[in-house]
């Protein structure tokens, strides 16, 4: 089997890409998760495809980026909370922060989630 320049180009730089490491990207402040940079990695590749591998690859990219604006959303309520508390003990006002525990979470067999015991 011949293999055809491009072929072996990508091959070299797929190989480069695992004796780096792997390599942190951020988006709009959000470091991404491996299975993030996977999905947008397939979804590159997907998107020189026909119809069906184009749709794919766009509702790939639409799964990324509705969990790269959930977390930005929940980074932006914390930043919130803690304003309002050191606006609070700025004004001397007394108050106390309880830490809550709220689970681990895990994808079941089927898609669901299932709450981890803690």
């Amino acid at each position: 089997m011949r293999l055809s320049a491009e072929q072996l180009a990508r091959m070299e730089a797929s190989r480069a890409r695992r004796v780096a490491g792997p390599v942190e990207v951020v988006v709009s402040g959000v470091t991404l998760r491996p299975s993030q940079r996977d999905a947008l990695m397939e979804a590159e590749r997907l998107a020189g495809g026909g119809l069906a591998e184009r749709r794919k690859a766009a509702m790939l990219v639409r799964l990324v980026e509705g969990q790269l604006k959930a977390a930005r959303d929940g980074a932006a309520v914390e930043a919130a909370i803690e304003d309002t508390l050191l606006r609070a003990e700025a004004r001397g006002e007394a108050f106390e922060v309880e830490t809550v525990a709220v689970g681990e979470f895990r994808r079941d067999d089927n898609g669901g989630l299932a709450r981890l015991s803690v």
